[in-house]
């Protein structure tokens, strides 16, 4: 049963404005955000960008529901970035509050969990589309099957990264219910992987009017042979580290590329 009815008109009882007007927070950022932000997926990636570039905080406290966090921008660039949170409900509460104050393109960097025997860990994957299996998305819309991202920030994320692969993923809620019965069934969709929140951000991305993309790196993989295949975190700290500069660097050109066009 669809949980977003068409015929359903009435108002949300809190929106991303709302919330950022409301006792729960009082905030204001200390300069005008960037059109473009990247969303942090990956628990260590923050620390080690304040550390490796110079930045300069815009508010300790992004105003989103969900675990307010700190909000940076790049000094040599016009991109804002922050922590996206964890999964699809705070990723999309990320996404709805950063509409609000003006920020046109986003692009998620992330891990995925690949089950394709073509994928091997630190892969970078630009995914083509996504298949909702996270919950958000569904509030949305009636009827979603896949999510997609904007065309045009696609092509260019791919022409950037030219050694990305570019596959349908799957994005899940469910950590302990990725059974070996749903992969297969996501392998005949055609996934190759699987994270928490790609599918909300093209969703809600589209939803919103924005222009969001992602960029993943295979973190895990396991045989799908087996009923005992094992499960291992494969990904190090040095390539985590060099897959944030990768993005950074590509995000910069993109950047500059939009302001010579401008």
């Amino acid at each position: 049963m669809p949980w977003c009815k068409k015929e359903d008109t009435t108002n949300a009882i809190i929106t991303a404005k709302r919330n950022m007007q409301s006792s729960h927070h009082d905030v204001k950022m200390i300069q005008k955000l960037s059109e473009i932000a990247i969303l942090f997926f990956i628990g260590k990636a923050i620390p080690y960008v304040l550390r490796t570039y110079e930045c300069d905080e815009l508010s300790a406290k992004f105003p989103r529901f969900l675990n307010p966090c700190p909000i940076y921008r790049f000094k040599n660039m016009e991109v804002c970035f922050l922590d996206g949170g964890r999964g699809a409900p705070q990723a999309a509460d990320t996404l709805e509050t950063l509409a609000e104050l003006g920020v046109k393109t986003i692009i998620s960097v992330g891990m995925i969990g690949a089950f394709h025997p073509a994928f091997h860990v630190g892969d970078i994957l630009i995914p083509s589309h996504a298949l909702a299996e996270e919950g958000t998305s569904h509030h949305y819309y009636e009827d979603l099957i896949f999510a997609y991202p904007a065309h045009p920030l696609w092509e260019e994320l791919k022409n950037l990264l030219p050694q990305a692969k570019s596959e349908p993923i799957v994005s899940c809620d469910a950590i302990y219910r990725q059974t070996l019965r749903k992969e297969e069934q996501w392998r005949r969709q055609g996934c190759v992987g699987v994270d928490m929140e790609t599918s909300a951000i093209m969703s809600i991305g589209n939803y919103r009017h924005l222009q969001t993309a992602a960029i993943l790196m295979v973190s895990d993989v396991h045989s799908h042979e087996t009923e005992h295949c094992a499960w291992e975190w494969k990904v190090t700290d040095a390539m985590r580290e060099a897959f944030t500069r990768t993005c950074i660097s590509c995000v910069q050109r993109l950047s500059s590329d939009k302001e010579i066009t401008k």
